[in-house]
């Protein structure tokens, strides 16, 4: 099975949409509207890296691509959006501080925001509650993303048994730190990273596995809006789900090692109805400058609100809904006008200097994607360098000889 995955692009949006709700209305008490199981989004996110990582790179770094010139693409992928964030964190935070006339925090905000800035979490320079990425928090998903792209060729290279074994050995982990941390923020807590590290393998190792599998099943059939409608929901259920305390950690354990990857299975085994299928890569073009740029925006109007407070649950629940589209309005304009030209830009300047890269607007992989679920054309691929360096990955269990495969047809977004 080859092609676009339209499916994913959709839900890749909803997703981020849903952790942007999430940022507005945790700190509004709106009894039924928050979302419990809200950290499965990363699992989620990682996942589809693995998923479309593979997709996109697999026989390109099987065949012609470099490590240097992946991890390049990668950076060029990731970077530009990951930055405007830092900077428009920075600046509203800023703002906030210079009002407060908190000189002190100040110093602090502008030495984490160097070390943010080389992908580096901050606990030198504590803000508020010791928050490594005070400037843009969700920054440090964003940082994660960047370990799975170093880890990715790798783990790509492996071969399915060895891979199969860091599954195993990750998923371990994923059930101890469930059932032992389940409210930990990975994000401010140095002691839990190593284990956070190697957890975030388990669900990029599925997505890997479960392309070689999804690579080989029938063609997708057509499902109607009603049924990928469905499918949505299904997925707001896996976070939403209602859970005594005791039980949450069990249950997320449960839905990253099952729920999940069922769930990008059968996603990715349909199409969707026509009429649907814009509104789907929109949301997946959106989805990861939602997610790089929304929090200066959720700081500032909840900061706001405070001011006025107290105000009615009805005109809080108003505000949130239309910052939320605001959100989206920006995400789509930083898309348009900065993410794709920087980016076409950035791949152009290297591919004149003789490395192997993607000509395009992007893979759109997991939080760092958005764009396209698409597989690069080898004929825009620019390598100098060649794949020699790399030996090829050994043949897995899902996988046909390269010979024998049919080269899918390159479509790009926008």
């Amino acid at each position: 099975m080859n092609g676009r995955y339209e499916i994913l692009d959709g839900l890749r949006g909803v997703t981020a949409i849903l952790v942007v709700s999430l940022h507005f209305l945790e700190p509004i008490d709106i009894p039924g509207l928050r979302i419990g199981h809200a950290r499965l989004a990363l699992d989620f996110f990682l996942c589809l890296s693995g998923f479309v990582l593979t997709h996109a790179y697999g026989d390109l770094l099987a065949r012609r691509l470099s490590f240097r010139s992946f991890y390049t693409t990668r950076c060029i992928r990731l970077y530009p959006m990951l930055l405007c964030g830092l900077v428009a964190g920075m600046l509203v935070l800023l703002a906030k501080l210079v009002l407060q006339g908190d000189v002190a925090t100040i110093w602090n905000l502008l030495g984490a925001s160097v070390a943010n800035l080389v992908m580096l979490p901050s606990s030198l320079f504590p803000i508020g509650h010791a928050q490594s990425w005070p400037a843009n928090p969700p920054q440090w998903a964003l940082f994660l993303q960047f370990v799975v792209s170093l880890a990715f060729p790798w783990l790509l290279r492996a071969g399915d048994r060895p891979l199969i074994a860091v599954m195993g050995l990750a998923g371990v982990v994923v059930v101890i730190d469930a059932l032992t941390r389940p409210h930990v923020p990975l994000r401010d807590a140095w002691a839990v990273m190593p284990v956070g590290l190697i957890r975030v393998l388990y669900p990029v190792c599925v997505g890997i596995l479960l392309y070689r599998l999804a690579s080989r099943l029938p063609r997708r059939p057509v499902e109607s809006p009603a049924r990928c409608v469905g499918l949505v929901l299904m997925l707001m259920a896996i976070f939403f789900v209602p859970m005594p305390r005791a039980l949450s950690g069990l249950y997320e354990a449960v839905a990253v090692l099952i729920l999940l990857p069922m769930l990008l299975l059968h996603a990715a085994s349909i199409a969707p109805a026509a009429g649907l299928r814009p509104l789907t890569l929109w949301l997946g073009a959106v989805s990861y400058p939602l997610y790089a740029l929304h929090y200066p925006v959720v700081r500032a109007v909840l900061g706001a609100l405070r001011r006025f407070e107290p105000l009615p649950i009805w005109q809080h629940g108003l505000v949130v809904v239309v910052a939320i589209g605001a959100c989206v309005g920006l995400a789509w304009v930083a898309f348009k006008r900065i993410d794709v030209p920087v980016r076409r830009w950035l791949t152009r300047r290297q591919a004149e200097a003789g490395a192997g890269l993607e000509i395009g607007t992007g893979d759109g992989s997991g939080t760092g994607g958005g764009g396209t679920l698409h597989h690069p054309n080898p004929r825009e691929v620019l390598s100098t360098q060649g794949a020699g360096a790399h030996e090829a990955p050994r043949r897995t269990l899902f996988e046909e000889p390269a010979r024998s495969r049919p080269r899918p047809r390159h479509r790009s977004w926008p």
